[in-house]
């Protein structure tokens, strides 16, 4: 059922706005590099799935993940619980969007905290808990080390 799932995250927002502007942005760049079967992430950007980050404090980025699915139902029943440090954060859904891929229809989506921001010097943990019809499927995490030293 779940085919591709994308993660990428940066700095989290000091506040938030609605951001479905930048998130909308977001997905479009990630489902382009989809179907190049490719990743070109802007500085500020990574995968739950390097260990340990280092990142410029400077840096103001956001966080989301992107996932493609067979049809919108299974897209509809994929969410997630994203935690920083582990306090949940308030996130935002672009609306499911019907692509083709390798020649194949599927349904994609991106969720996240789309609003610029930095985080403070040290070593933070970001989580993504994903969820399918309510269901605990799996979670991805990571560290990111925040300092002068990586500008």
């Amino acid at each position: 059922m779940l085919v591709a799932v994308l993660l990428v995250f940066g700095a989290i927002p000091a506040s938030a706005g609605n951001g479905k502007g930048e998130l909308t942005s977001a997905f479009n760049h990630e489902i382009n590099d989809i179907r190049k079967d490719q990743l070109d992430r802007p500085d500020g950007h990574f995968t739950a799935l390097y260990g340990l980050q280092g990142m410029c404090n400077a840096l103001v980025t956001g966080t989301w993940w992107s996932t493609n699915e067979d049809t919108r139902d299974e897209v509809d029943a994929f969410t997630s619980v994203i935690t920083l440090d582990g306090e949940v954060l308030d996130t935002v859904r672009t609306q499911p969007k019907k692509m083709k891929i390798d020649g194949e229809t599927r349904w994609g989506v991106t969720e996240g905290v789309p609003v610029v921001g930095t985080l403070d010097d040290g070593v933070h943990t970001i989580e993504y808990e994903f969820f399918v019809d309510g269901v605990f499927w799996e979670s991805y995490s990571s560290d990111i080390d925040v300092s002068d030293a990586h500008c």
